[in-house]
């Protein structure tokens, strides 16, 4: 979990996974879905941009490798990226 300001909002969050590695940070949040991999990322881009700032405040020196939406439904389970060129 984690608590950020952000201009005069408080933003609260819970992160589901953080891989930490010698390269850098992976981000992971599972999403119940049977969304399209753009619908998901279109739906969940903002948010996993504001987890990838928490995390970046806390680790400011190391980079955020990749963002994925791991999406579960009753057909499969899927990875979905979420671009990282809007990342600071």
């Amino acid at each position: 979990p984690f608590l950020m300001q952000k201009g005069v909002h408080l933003i609260d969050g819970t992160i589901d996974l953080v891989v930490l590695t010698t390269e850098g940070i992976q981000l992971y949040d599972y999403k119940f879905s049977q969304a399209t991999h753009s619908e998901l990322q279109e739906r969940y881009r903002e948010q996993l941009h504001l987890y990838a700032e928490a995390i970046q405040r806390l680790f400011p020196t190391t980079p955020i490798l990749s963002l994925n939406i791991i999406a579960i439904s009753e057909k499969a389970t899927q990875s979905v990226p979420i671009e990282t060129d809007l990342i600071i």
